[in-house]
């Protein structure tokens, strides 16, 4: 069975995750129970997107500054 998963639905558990671990959780934190990375590339197209809609933290500085051009063009969308 093919589970259809809403960007509502990802947010809420990745940030779940997060309360749990104390830290933004890495794509290999994110295992069953919970949703896989792929879905969150499915709706996203990048996990940092997902991380940044979420309302958590990058993980470290490197993916801080390789998703800046990301990160603007999704807070263009948001106005």
């Amino acid at each position: 069975m093919k589970y259809i998963y809403t960007k509502d639905y990802l947010i809420q558990k990745l940030q779940q995750r997060a309360k749990e671990l104390g830290r933004t959780p890495t794509t290999k934190d994110m295992r069953k129970p919970y949703p896989s990375p792929i879905r969150y590339y499915q709706q996203y197209n990048s996990w940092e997107k997902a991380v940044i809609d979420a309302g958590l933290e990058l993980n470290n500085r490197y993916d801080h500054l390789k998703t800046n051009e990301i990160v603007e063009k999704f807070l263009l969308k948001k106005r």
